[in-house]
């Protein structure tokens, strides 16, 4: 019995301190929980509302926008002079036109690269699956443990997404261009399916 004994010692010792070294899933790496965020997303249709601050500079916007990744559509909902407007994307546009009724407003380039405000909501959606991957950290962001994940937009441009780390579901995201942040999105009611 005894030899037993001193026999499993160094197994439970050897457990022991993978535990602690986080060895096993409660300690993963940031890398591996922004891998496994990444398949939570991959093959999934994302909708969501997003509270989004477009930074031209010397001006700063504000939009709310309920966004269906079903039908690729976003439907604004603040503020109230623009509430209602409905956004189709269409593969190939570069979403710096929005088009409603007939009238066309160009919403301008945030990046060198032609990010709008249109077209940064899908852009990031798409960055949690199939962007590449320039860092993960874990951060607290409004009190909530998160995995922040940035993200290549382009050669001028990145993305950051904070998902929550005990379900996968974003909280925030940003896109930057250099180090100045031009689109920041406060996200909610997000489904997958």
């Amino acid at each position: 019995m005894r030899k037993s004994i001193r026999l499993l010692l160094p197994v439970l010792l050897a457990l022991t301190l993978m535990l602690q070294t986080g060895c096993v899933s409660a300690g993963r790496s940031a890398e591996k929980t922004a891998e496994e965020v990444r398949a939570l997303y991959t093959g999934k249709t994302v909708s969501l509302t997003a509270e989004i601050k477009a930074d031209y500079g010397e001006k700063m916007y504000a939009y709310t926008i309920d966004y269906d990744g079903a039908s690729r559509t976003m439907t604004v909902t603040a503020p109230e002079t623009v509430a209602g407007v409905r956004i189709t994307l269409k593969d190939g546009e570069d979403g710096t036109i929005l088009s409603f009724d007939g009238a066309q407003l160009d919403t301008g380039a945030l990046t060198e690269d032609g990010m709008s405000p249109v077209s940064a909501l899908p852009t990031l959606v798409g960055l949690w699956t199939d962007g590449y991957v320039v860092s993960a950290y874990f951060e607290t962001i409004h009190g909530v443990d998160a995995i922040a994940v940035k993200t290549e937009v382009s050669q001028h441009a990145t993305g950051t997404t904070w998902f929550d780390r005990a379900d996968g579901m974003p909280l925030k995201s940003e896109i930057a261009s250099g180090d100045t942040v031009v689109i920041e999105c406060t996200l909610s009611n997000v489904t997958l399916t």
